[in-house]
């Protein structure tokens, strides 16, 4: 499992996006202009990006972008 997630704003809904992928996941995050980082470290759990982000939104794609998980 990756440490780091890079999710990158690319569309009007980003904020909305990320926030409640923060809050449905419990992930740590740095939020910064142009994107966020979210840290798996303590997390205690595994996240399903992809699934988490269809659930929010299955048109996730058109506002963010996974851009890294390192």
């Amino acid at each position: 499992m990756p440490n780091t997630l890079v999710i990158t704003k690319v569309g009007p809904d980003a904020e909305r996006i990320l926030d409640a992928f923060q809050e449905r996941t419990g992930l740590a995050a740095r939020d910064g202009e142009t994107a966020r980082i979210f840290t798996f470290e303590g997390a205690g759990h595994e996240v399903d990006v992809g699934a988490e982000l269809d659930a929010i939104d299955p048109e996730w794609d058109r506002h963010v972008e996974v851009a890294t998980q390192t």
